[in-house]
């Protein structure tokens, strides 16, 4: 009876971690409220319109925002640690010193996103639309922009170390050859005019 006692005891546990989010939080984000500074771990917002919204210092931790919009959101300093964004609309959002390591971007849409010193690293922005967005001084260390559109970004003192760049569209993109140095390309990546590709770009 002891062990059976102490197995429920565990599985509630377990629930409970996994269903970190606040109900309150949740409910004023479903309404179509912002919520700053709120607990949204592991929440279920797959397709919720969050266009505009207030979420500064907010918490996304593993939370399901897959095609979520939150288009010129404010998310600066938010934490979206292994959160699902593929497909999101982030066009114009604030996301300035956001985390988002091992964040999925897949996809995203993400045009003129102000994305300075965000922490990237091993996020996955395949496919992402980054074009005009603001990277300077963020870091991408081993983050995957396979088939990304940069077009117009600024990566200005971006950390670029191990980032995947193959087939990716760097052209009209700020950055330095140093920068390109340490990432990995292919042949398909274009860069911009004066930047020479790597001996090293073989293929991701």
């Amino acid at each position: 009876m002891r062990h059976f006692a102490i197995l429920a005891i565990l599985l509630l546990a377990s629930v409970g971690s996994a269903r970190a989010f606040d109900d309150n939080h949740l409910a004023k984000v479903k309404n179509g409220q912002g919520c700053d500074r709120c607990d949204l771990t592991n929440a279920g917002l797959a397709g919720v319109a969050l266009k505009g919204g207030n979420f500064e210092w907010s918490d996304f931790s593993k939370a399901d925002m897959n095609g979520t919009d939150l288009s010129g959101a404010n998310l600066e300093r938010a934490t979206l640690y292994k959160t699902n964004l593929a497909g999101a609309g982030l066009s114009d959002a604030n996301l300035v010193e956001t985390y988002l390591r091992k964040a999925d971007l897949s996809n995203a849409k993400m045009s003129g996103a102000q994305l300075r010193l965000a922490i990237l690293r091993k996020a996955d922005l395949r496919g992402a639309d980054l074009r005009n967005a603001d990277l300077s001084a963020a870091t991408l260390t081993q983050a995957d922009l396979t088939g990304a559109d940069l077009r117009g970004a600024n990566l200005t003192d971006t950390i670029t170390t191990s980032a995947l760049f193959c087939g990716a569209d760097l052209s009209d993109t700020r950055l330095g050859q140093t920068q390109v140095d340490v990432a990995q390309g292919d042949g398909g990546t274009k860069l911009p005019s004066g930047l020479a590709r790597p001996g090293h770009w073989t293929g991701c």
